[in-house]
């Protein structure tokens, strides 16, 4: 029977969640604390993980890496039983989950559960594209202190080009560096999402530079995620899983659409960036 944790915010929705996700056939468990939560998702492994979107976004990060740590190929949803979060979608999109807005929307979701048995860790193949070589060692390292054992480093862009147009098949997922010679991060993305045998690879972007019109350049090239040098192991953790579920799951590898590149600017604004 697949596990679920709910956390939820207005204690009239524990009951009804609970008793939904019952009748669905999965086990729950729901609290209101956010570190009884942790302590959960710390102690097994959850298949599903229902988050209130009123959830500050921070507190969202942290249940988000914690479950993806002990189980990348975990769903997690932000629900709205009011159906009045539409406008967190994008949100929930850049943090990797899901929103999913009114009860029958829900019900139809937890209906629809099948267990996942697509790429695990020790199976996902990573190619890190980062010029500088104390960088590359270091990001590789943290890379396979996570479980992710096969990781290949590649100087250049154009290199990391090369080798996925030969072999096709041999990579999960590319990280890579934004600003390098040659060819720089942008342009490798443009790269892969043009080519149809290979741009359907989860792209991660891992940069130094963290403006605004960097961040969104890449996305709006075609980016699954990104990650701030130097990247903090639940970050990391976090977008590996994403990557992860979008090779199991088949999903598209882009984080946002042509028509986000505004909104999403407005959000990493708010965030912090600059």
């Amino acid at each position: 029977m697949p596990g679920i944790l709910v956390y939820f915010e207005k204690k009239k929705d524990s009951e009804e969640l609970q008793l939904l996700a019952e009748s669905k056939g999965f086990w729950a468990k729901c609290t209101s604390d956010v570190d009884t939560a942790a302590g959960w998702l710390k102690s097994r492994r959850f298949d599903m993980a229902l988050v209130a979107a009123s959830t500050p976004f921070s507190a969202q990060q942290t249940l988000a890496g914690i479950l993806w740590a002990k189980s990348p190929n975990a769903n997690f949803f932000l629900y709205d039983l009011e159906s009045g979060g539409e406008g967190r979608k994008l949100e929930a999109r850049m943090s990797g989950a899901e929103l999913i807005c009114g009860k029958e929307a829900l019900a139809k979701k937890l209906a629809d559960y099948s267990p996942e048995t697509g790429a695990e860790q020790t199976e996902f193949k990573i190619m890190l594209v980062e010029d500088l070589d104390s960088p590359r060692e270091i990001i590789t390292s943290y890379i396979e202190s996570i479980g992710y054992k096969h990781v290949l480093g590649v100087r250049r862009a154009k290199e990391a080009l090369a080798i996925l147009k030969k072999e096709p098949d041999a990579y999960s997922c590319v990280l890579t560096d934004v600003k390098m010679p040659e060819m720089n991060g942008e342009e490798l993305i443009t790269a892969i999402r043009a080519d149809p045998d290979i741009s359907h690879i989860p792209i991660i972007v891992i940069t130094a530079i963290g403006t605004v019109d960097t961040l969104v350049g890449c996305l709006r090239a075609g980016a699954s995620g990104f990650l701030l040098k130097p990247p903090k192991k639940g970050d990391l953790t976090r977008e590996l899983a994403r990557a992860v579920r979008t090779c199991t799951e088949k999903l598209n590898p882009r984080m946002i659409g042509g028509d986000d590149a505004d909104a999403i600017r407005e959000l990493l604004i708010s965030k912090g960036f600059n």
